[in-house]
């Protein structure tokens, strides 16, 4: 859940404009912000906490790639990447 909030706020470039609340600025504008929807997510390693963030992540509409030093079986439409 921690991985998935920092790509939205990254995404959604939170960080930055919280910056500008902080010094007084008002910024409406969400140039340069994306939706995580259609993005891809690479995940390297898929133990236990690969697999859920993959499974949260195509929860939110991403498609999720990962790496893993052993065939792993993927979950849903997530598939391995080979070396």
């Amino acid at each position: 859940e921690l991985i998935i909030s920092m790509v939205i706020s990254l995404s959604r470039k939170l960080f930055d404009r919280s910056s500008e609340m902080h010094k007084g600025i008002w910024n409406k504008s969400s140039a340069g912000c994306y939706e995580v929807r259609k993005k891809t997510l690479g995940i390297v390693g898929y133990g236990h906490i690969g697999t859920q963030l993959s499974v949260l992540a195509e929860g939110l509409g991403m498609n999720v790639v990962y790496h893993d030093i052993c065939k792993k079986m993927s979950y849903s439409k997530s598939h391995q990447v080979k070396n």
